[in-house]
């Protein structure tokens, strides 16, 4: 019942106040790029997951890692060859695109990984209801969309690069410290 709630307010939300997000006139979807970058993840995510089970020296995950790495090179060589590409690798010249890019990307590992430990805790450790732990999951991602103007009010008037350490750092001592609490 909270999820028929929940999609009937974004229902309602997306229809007042979204808008048109096409494409500007001449722009099509990049084909070989989404397809490339879709396969590389795929096969990474697949050797991931698959790891733990099979055996990280297993061919099948191996074999993902390899594929992953493959179609990772299909997709830059795709994306050099378009005019219009999924991705713009000219902007990774730029240091601080770039800094920034892989913080982003950690910070989004570390927040889906915190993320799925505390769904694996709440759920199978503790015992929660699927509906208890969707609701602390709403709580967790509440407190993110709360917390978006003061870290953005932060990183203006503080380094960015010790803005990001420290938090890295409090969401790093915070996964270990709920990984050393028991049941």
């Amino acid at each position: 019942m909270a999820v028929i709630v929940l999609a009937a307010i974004s229902a309602v939300v997306s229809i007042l106040f979204a808008t048109n997000s096409s494409a500007p006139e001449g722009r099509s979807l990049d084909w070989p790029g989404q397809i490339t970058i879709a396969v590389s993840l795929f096969a990474l995510l697949y050797a991931v997951i698959q790891g733990p089970t099979s055996g990280w020296g297993s061919t099948d995950v191996i074999a993902g890692f390899v594929l992953a790495v493959v179609f990772l090179v299909l997709f830059v060589l795709a994306e050099r060859r378009t005019s219009k590409p999924l991705l713009r690798l000219d902007l990774f010249a730029n240091r601080a695109f770039s800094v920034a890019a892989i913080a982003t990307v950690i910070g989004m590992f570390a927040y889906l990984g915190t993320a799925y430990t505390t769904s694996i805790r709440l759920a199978a450790i503790q015992g929660f209801t699927p509906l208890k732990t969707s609701i602390a999951f709403v709580l967790l991602n509440g407190m993110t969309l709360i917390l978006v103007p003061l870290v953005s009010r932060v990183l203006e008037r503080y380094n960015p690069r010790w803005t990001l350490g420290v938090g890295f750092g409090l969401v790093g001592i915070g996964d270990f410290w709920l990984a050393s609490q028991s049941a």
